[in-house]
């Protein structure tokens, strides 16, 4: 009910209502571990109050929003479906608050979405979301940093990141994605690799069917095995363009961090002279 004040523009009303954060933040403290249903509603309603003018109630917060545990619950399946969604929700209001926030509460902000970024079971898609958060991130963590060193280790840190992200696309998604690319230019010619997998798996258990019973069951084991369930973006290879997007993405970085590792350098030298 809420978010759909929210939703209709009327914050005016819920703005002198400061207790929302909390009783939000407690809301997702005490949900059970396997909360896939409400956690889903619950998230899709914040991400309408980070969104909205009520945005800055949330700050006090930030930190139980950073932990991942209380975001999305210790539940595997909740873990894995919801985690797109608490990804871009959370990369939103990190972003429109930046400005706001510590440097630990920077730094912190950057570890957790470069473990994102480093994450071969999420979608290119958020891998770009991730990298681009962080950059927009870092700027602003390296001036606010006191002493600037301190600022300086995290940008070493996240170009280092950049550097193993670029080493693993050239290593495995990027022929990865050319592999499937070759596959759907030759498959007019012949079978699909699938389909001869198929024909020869259905070959090979032809002897074995007439003397293991064939049992029908109301509903498909291979759907309910938590092994088929989850989609990992690596098994169907990346888009071409989502990732000719993180290419962009990671190699612009590169120049942004190495220009604010400068700016930490001369500020240490200057800091050092000033108090020589």
């Amino acid at each position: 009910v809420l978010a759909y004040f929210v939703s209709k523009n009327f914050c005016d009303v819920l703005r002198s209502y400061d207790l929302l954060p909390t009783h939000i933040m407690q809301l997702l403290q005490c949900l059970p571990a396997d909360r896939l249903a409400v956690g889903r509603e619950l998230i899709i309603a914040m991400r309408l109050f980070l969104s909205s003018d009520l945005r800055s109630h949330f700050l006090p917060s930030i930190e139980v929003l950073l932990n991942e545990t209380t975001l999305l619950g210790k539940g595997w399946s909740c873990i894995d479906t919801l985690r797109p969604l608490a990804i871009s929700t959370l990369a939103d209001f990190v972003h429109s608050v930046r400005t706001e926030l510590t440097f630990a509460q920077l730094s912190r902000a950057v570890h957790l979405f470069m473990r994102h970024m480093k994450d071969p079971t999420l979608q290119v898609s958020l891998h770009t979301i991730a990298c681009k958060l962080v950059l927009n991130i870092v700027d602003i963590a390296a001036r606010k940093s006191d002493p600037p060193g301190i600022g300086r280790q995290l940008l070493m840190h996240v170009l280092s990141a950049f550097v193993n992200k670029l080493a693993s696309l050239a290593e495995w998604q990027i022929p990865l994605c050319l592999n499937n690319l070759r596959q759907n230019a030759a498959r007019g010619e012949g079978p699909a690799p699938m389909e001869e997998d198929e024909a020869e798996a259905e070959a090979a258990s032809g002897d074995a069917s007439s003397i293991i019973p064939v049992v029908n069951y109301p509903f498909d084991l291979a759907a309910l095995s938590p092994l088929k369930c989850r989609q990992v973006s690596d098994v169907h290879g990346p888009m071409v363009r989502e990732l000719r997007s993180l290419l962009k993405t990671l190699i612009g970085g590169l120049k942004n961090i190495i220009w604010g590792i400068q700016v930490c350098n001369q500020a240490a030298s200057q800091a050092q002279n000033g108090g020589g």
